[in-house]
């Protein structure tokens, strides 16, 4: 089973994506935490080949230099080409097979997915909706894919280092991705109230309709 938390920065979905997966823990479902960075292509190879008992552990934290925090501000909106499309393909296949592999029978809870990344790209022209449409056929679907929408003006007291253009642009390019990918269940962040209340009454949801088949056995299959 695959649960995603994607949405803008300083909606919260980090801390919301940690807490399902103690909560899941503590309800005996054998559930999986990673990052979306764990999904480059070297790092899955790694995991796929090591020892089972060490296929999947926690990255570290790096302290991010000065300069990689003024990065942050701002990303250029880029052009989504073929080269990079062959990029993300490459990925998902290795995701998929690793995931069918070493997660067999795990709840995969994935601190940010794909959509995370094509908010960063036009898609406008023809070429990068080809492109688009070429990763969505190969793009698993996840069981609970959550997308964590705050308001410009809620996020930019919460990361004072962004500029507000870039802001209000990614807000834009989060809707879009709502519209693209219709199976996106959308929470407003703008407040946090009720927010973890309604995290837990989705995924209590979503493993109840997964395990109907075998309401005995906890484990589910990706």
């Amino acid at each position: 089973m695959l649960i995603t938390f994607s949405g803008i920065v300083g909606s919260g979905k980090s801390t919301n994506a940690k807490q399902a997966h103690r909560f899941l823990q503590e309800a005996g479902y054998p559930a999986v935490y990673l990052r979306f960075r764990f999904l480059k292509a070297r790092r899955i190879l790694r995991a796929l080949f090591a020892k089972k008992q060490h296929a999947v552990s926690p990255l570290p934290k790096k302290a991010k230099s000065q300069r990689n925090a003024m990065a942050l501000r701002r990303q250029a909106i880029l052009k989504l080409t073929l080269t990079r499309t062959l990029g993300y393909l490459w990925r998902i296949i290795l995701f998929r097979i690793f995931a069918a592999i070493r997660l067999r029978g795990k709840i995969i809870i994935l601190d940010r997915f794909y959509y995370d990344s094509f908010v960063h790209y036009s898609l406008t022209g023809p070429r990068e909706r080809f492109c688009l449409w070429l990763i969505k056929a190969a793009l698993p679907v996840p069981q609970l894919a959550l997308m964590l929408i705050a308001r410009p003006q809620s996020i930019l007291p919460r990361r004072p280092n962004y500029d507000g253009a870039y802001v209000r642009q990614l807000y834009r390019h989060y809707q879009q991705m709502v519209q693209e990918f219709p199976h996106l269940i959308v929470l407003q962040t703008d407040s946090f109230k009720n927010l973890t209340a309604s995290i837990s009454q989705l995924m209590r949801q979503t493993v109840a309709r997964a395990g109907e088949a075998n309401p005995l056995q906890p484990e589910m299959l990706l």
